[in-house]
């Protein structure tokens, strides 16, 4: 990876940025319901995540000696071959993902009302381009961008890969999301470690969205992988979630040894 020139981090400072994202999507969200008495549809709302994250990677980079502009330096590019392994890699984790997402609804059934509230966001245009474009694009600057980048000048490499995940896991205020999110945080935050390509890691998490909003509107059902879990928690074959784990197990060991990422 070539580090970016960014203040240290601290664990501390880091939830600090994380406070002030919430604010900065809450604050003017109350500010409307409560004072002028106006509703925002989650699939609008929703994209107070631009500077909500925007905002604190600014200022995480602002007395540093680069601008995070440098994020995006077409330098550091990848392989096509790296390309192509991450993205089968990450299909593996997402199916390994998806039976840990059922033992998660089994044990703690999500209500209704939070569920109907997903599909009201991936109803819309708009909130379907949050989830896939927007989001990608915001949470992968800041915390791989901002976040890992400034942990890694302070702690050892896979503890800023696991803090930065955490808080990932955190900023997704569900317990059904925390435990993926934050499994695919550690990937995420391993593949921006290895190649310092931020684009990667945006169209890896870019992938992983897709996939689930893919998921939602097909008319396909694989147990345990595409359901509604409100008719009941179903789990996928053994031999679906053994395959989903070994295509990622052996994509990270093809990862881990190609030089030229």
């Amino acid at each position: 990876m070539n580090n970016i020139a960014i203040k240290p981090l601290s664990l501390l400072l880091a939830i600090g940025f994380c406070l002030l994202s919430f604010s900065i999507i809450l604050l003017p969200l109350f500010i409307l319901k409560f004072i002028f008495n106006i509703d925002i549809p989650m699939e609008y709302s929703i994209w107070f995540n631009i500077p909500a994250f925007l905002i604190p990677t600014y200022l995480i980079y602002k007395n540093s000696n680069s601008s995070f502009l440098n994020l995006f330096n077409m330098k550091n590019k990848s392989s096509l071959k790296f390309w192509f392994i991450s993205s089968v890699t990450c299909i593996g984790l997402l199916i390994f993902l998806g039976e840990i997402e059922n033992y998660i609804l089994y044990f703690y059934p999500i209500s209704n009302e939070l569920y109907s509230l997903m599909e009201t966001l991936l109803s819309s245009s708009s909130g379907i381009l949050a989830a896939t474009i927007m989001a990608p694009f915001t949470e992968e600057i800041f915390f791989r961008g901002a976040v890992l980048n400034g942990f890694i000048q302070k702690y050892s490499k896979y503890k800023s890969i696991l803090l930065s995940a955490f808080l990932f896991g955190i900023i997704h205020l569900n317990p059904w999301q925390f435990i993926p999110a934050f499994l695919a945080g550690i990937f995420f935050g391993w593949i921006f470690i290895k190649t310092g390509n931020i684009w990667l890691c945006m169209y890896l998490h870019f992938l992983n969205n897709s996939m689930a909003v893919l998921f939602e509107f097909t008319d396909i059902k694989i147990n345990g992988l595409i359901y509604d879990p409100r008719l009941g928690v179903e789990f996928q074959p053994y031999w679906l979630t053994f395959i989903g784990l070994l295509i990622f197990i052996f994509g990270i060991k093809l990862l881990k040894n190609i030089k030229d990422v």
